[in-house]
């Protein structure tokens, strides 16, 4: 019984060992196409991306709608709502 509890612990203690470093081979090294696109990174590193700025018209319906998928969400039991 203590030779099968050792050798379980030695492949345990090997799959633990061989886990540690499965990223490393988790890697591409690719250049990114979208590098200067102002659109896609904002015109800074700390700056909000330009397509973030772009607002869209809600549809008929559509705000009265999602508060009410809100409210019967947040009415569950225990929950509390404004």
């Amino acid at each position: 019984m203590k030779r099968v509890q050792a050798i379980l612990s030695v492949l345990m203690l090997g799959s633990l060992l061989a886990s540690c470093a499965y990223q490393r081979a988790n890697t591409i090294d690719q250049a990114d196409v979208r590098k200067n696109n102002k659109t896609v990174y904002g015109v800074s590193p700390d700056s909000a991306a330009a397509q973030l700025k772009n607002t869209w018209p809600d549809k008929e319906g559509t705000a009265e709608r999602a508060e009410n998928i809100r409210l019967k969400l947040l009415s569950l039991k225990g929950s509390t709502h404004n």
